[in-house]
């Protein structure tokens, strides 16, 4: 997996958006990270792993939200 986007949260903590091939499938991972005790960048289990099809499907509907002046609210 190629790493191509980090958002930090605070100190400890960060979303990792990757790309790459998971089964010989081209996939969009999004997941979030922790610093360990160690200081070291470790994958947490919250995340998600779409492929193309679905990734385009998600980028879709978050325009749509992006595009809504209620934005997050129903």
């Amino acid at each position: 997996m190629k790493t191509v986007g980090e958002i930090p949260r605070d100190t400890d903590n960060e979303i990792r958006v990757s790309v790459g091939e998971y089964q010989k499938i081209e996939v969009i991972d999004v997941r979030w990270f922790y610093r360990d005790k160690a200081g070291q960048m470790k994958a947490g289990l919250k995340g998600f792993r779409c492929n193309r099809d679905e990734f385009k499907q998600l980028m879709g509907v978050l325009k749509r939200i992006e595009g809504d002046e209620n934005g997050f609210r129903n």
